[in-house]
């Protein structure tokens, strides 16, 4: 055991553009539990670094851009100990002229900026620990979309970037971690992190005896639901259902999918892999913008009159915000008149939400 006088006090910097939020949400959920791990409880604590982080969030003045604004309300990577980049489909906004490296050339986004921050400090000072991850998982490009000329040029500037990764002849430059899936990142982080880690304590010369603390209670109660399914509030208990709620994220970001069915054996969680797998990875942003997404469950034969509709009425009545004050019978009569209608319904329904919610709803026992 260590003999080290206290805790040693690990920061670690998030980056990356906004197309990656499924990633951060992991990565600040492993950050948040790496400290109470038994092998490292009282070795560390962690202070994760990312502008995303409940509580972080910094004052935008208006005589400032979006980094300044972050600079000054957070660490920068140069001064953190291990920097987390993370790229797939997007670079970012290039900053303004008054960010410019040595040359006079202009940073391609915040996050390039943080990164070479973070390169340069750790090439000159042997800190911080910069990992780099890519999502390789393809991108659905649309030509049909307004945003398709965008995309496709953000899409470029981030082949460019990992392009310096190769020397001319082949060999590689600079390493970086690929992965799949969100949770195949996960599965990564999460293993390099304690390695990562591991060689902090290392190289941090011991003294003294460990200082003990106690776990945080990070969850209350029993995380065995019975024989109820896991619901949204179970998430931060629910595991082990990544790969298979993956697969369904890879299906809903399809432009096309309008229709995904979920079907195995009695008892074999499936109500559990939407509802705690599924929906909170949509609110979190897993898809671009599904956190404004609205999510309505339903089951067809829930009410007395067995009458599917009628579920489907009262669901939509209650859970929509611009069908406030219409009534369910009158929905239920619509729909059972003109099941097609269900569109313009759901249309109503989101016009107080941005232009690009969607609609998820959630047949349970359909």
């Amino acid at each position: 055991m260590s003999d080290r006088p206290q805790p040693l006090h690990i920061r670690i910097f998030i980056s990356s553009p906004g197309d990656v939020t499924d990633e951060r949400s992991i990565a600040l959920q492993v950050l948040e539990r790496i400290q109470y791990d038994p092998l490292l409880r009282g070795q560390i604590t962690v202070e994760a670094v990312a502008w995303d982080k409940p509580g972080a969030d910094t004052p935008m003045l208006a005589t400032m851009t979006p980094q300044e604004a972050i600079n000054l309300g957070l660490p920068t990577p140069a001064v953190c100990d291990i920097v987390v980049v993370i790229f797939w489909s997007r670079m970012g906004t290039p900053l303004p002229d008054d960010y410019t490296r040595p040359d006079g050339s202009r940073y391609l986004s915040g996050t390039a900026w943080e990164y070479e921050n973070a390169v340069q400090a750790s090439r000159e000072n042997n800190r911080p620990l910069v990992v780099v991850y890519r999502r390789m998982q393809d991108v659905n490009f649309n030509p049909r979309d307004p945003q398709f000329a965008r995309k496709l040029e953000q899409w470029e500037r981030v082949e460019a970037f990992f392009a310096g990764f190769v020397n001319p002849d082949g060999s590689i430059r600079q390493g970086y971690n690929p992965y799949q899936t969100p949770d195949d990142f996960r599965e990564k982080f999460e293993t390099h992190l304690k390695s990562l880690i591991k060689r902090l304590l290392d190289e941090t010369p011991p003294a003294g005896a460990v200082a003990k603390r106690e776990a945080a209670q990070l969850w209350k109660g029993s995380p065995f639901p019975g024989l109820r399914a896991f619901t949204s509030a179970d998430a931060p208990i629910f595991f082990g259902r990544g790969a298979e709620t993956d697969a369904l994220l890879q299906r809903l970001s399809d432009p096309a999918c309008r229709l995904v069915a979920v079907v195995g054996a009695s008892g074999s969680g499936k109500s559990s892999l939407v509802g705690a797998g599924l929906i909170p990875r949509l609110a979190a942003n897993a898809i671009e913008g599904s956190r404004d997404w609205t999510t309505i469950r339903f089951t067809p034969g829930e009410l007395a009159s067995g009458d599917p509709f009628e579920a489907l009425a009262v669901a939509l009545a209650r859970d929509l915000p611009g069908l406030r004050g219409t009534p369910a019978r009158d929905l239920t009569h619509r729909l059972h008149e003109q099941a097609e209608s269900l569109g313009e319904i759901a249309q109503k329904g989101l016009s107080e939400r941005p232009l690009w919610a969607e609609l998820v709803l959630f047949i349970d026992q359909f």
